[in-house]
């Protein structure tokens, strides 16, 4: 599944670890799904997060925040705009998710804002989904994730390297399979600089100690997820 996350996701994420923004990020993480951003989009992530009133939500000291922005940018596939299709959107921050989602050919919008964005991505026959929606989602998906038989030796290899890096087996092999494909294909410079240095573990670390807090208002979880 490829997914375009509205600013408003991201933001939500970082501000409690009760949320269903919070648990997508962790999925996108495991490699649940693929996140698509232009550097646009990603800039604008950047600017939003470092604003005073995010910082006092979520409580992030400079060099965490920017700990998190590398582990965002080394999960996210780079998107180049060849076409823009403008406007379609009131503000000039959803036409860089849509200008996303079209070129990158993204499957869903995840946003909370499912009103504002429902008119033109049907008309580009996307759909717009809230985090709760699409946890739910994939959980439902994870039944029939590809299974992976490794030998005896890799496979013990492999666990011992995931305890080391806190992370479960299966979380480990989705990062080390998304890091090889990374390799072989080329990526756009500016997540290569963006994500250089990037400590998944770390990144990981960040969402789950968000704030213990309440979710934002749109953001909460059914209690069954």
């Amino acid at each position: 599944m490829r997914v375009v996350l509205d600013t408003s996701v991201i933001v939500s994420a970082l501000r409690s670890r009760h949320g269903a923004s919070n648990r997508l990020l962790q999925m996108a993480f495991a490699g649940a799904f693929q996140v698509l951003a232009t550097p646009a989009l990603f800039l604008e992530y950047e600017e939003v997060l470092g604003r005073t009133e995010q910082r006092e939500v979520d409580g992030l000291p400079p060099g965490r925040m920017s700990a998190f922005l590398i582990g965002l940018a080394g999960i996210i596939e780079p998107v180049k705009v060849y076409y823009r299709w403008r406007p379609q959107m009131q503000g000039v921050d959803d036409e860089m998710v849509l200008d996303a989602a079209i070129n990158g050919r993204a499957d869903t919008i995840v946003t909370h804002n499912l009103r504002d964005f429902a008119a033109a991505a049907s008309r580009f026959n996307l759909r717009v989904a809230s985090p709760a929606a699409l946890v739910g989602e994939v959980l439902k998906m994870s039944k029939s994730a590809y299974p992976v038989k490794l030998p005896p030796s890799l496979g013990n290899a492999a666990q011992k390297l995931a305890e080391e890096d806190g992370v479960s087996l299966s979380q480990w092999v989705a990062i080390a399979v998304a890091q090889k494909i990374s390799s072989v294909e080329t990526a756009e410079g500016f997540f290569q600089r963006k994500s250089h240095g990037a400590e998944q573990v770390s990144f990981l670390e960040i969402l789950r100690n968000a704030p213990d807090r309440p979710p934002d208002p749109g953001d909460e979880l059914e209690p069954s997820l």
